[in-house]
């Protein structure tokens, strides 16, 4: 979890830099910046046969997607906190039923 936070943390450094230099941010810019960044290679070492490609998966997510939002991406240990958790959606899908009044 620890080294979540890390990659969640250099993808909300990378949005801070793109953004102070007014460059368009998106997922493909965010990709190339994960690419470049060699947070993988500092990554903790996990076995292929414990889901190495899973791990790898998923700090390349905390890093792009803090990346696009330049707000850490919570780790699933840090929800339990209130002030972590993400804020409710206050619109209606269109699958859902419409509030009553």
């Amino acid at each position: 979890m620890t080294y979540l936070r890390t990659a969640a943390q250099r993808g909300v450094d990378t949005y801070k830099l793109l953004h102070s230099q007014e460059a368009h941010i998106d997922k493909a810019r965010c990709e190339r910046a994960y690419n470049g960044s060699g947070v993988i290679d500092e990554a903790p070492y996990v076995e292929p046969s414990d889901g190495r490609e899973a791990w790898h998966a998923q700090v390349k997510e905390f890093f792009v997607d803090s990346c696009l939002s330049g707000k850490p991406k919570p780790v699933p240990a840090d929800l339990s906190y209130p002030e972590n958790r993400p804020e409710p959606s206050t619109t209606t899908s269109p699958t859902s039923p419409a509030a009553k009044p």
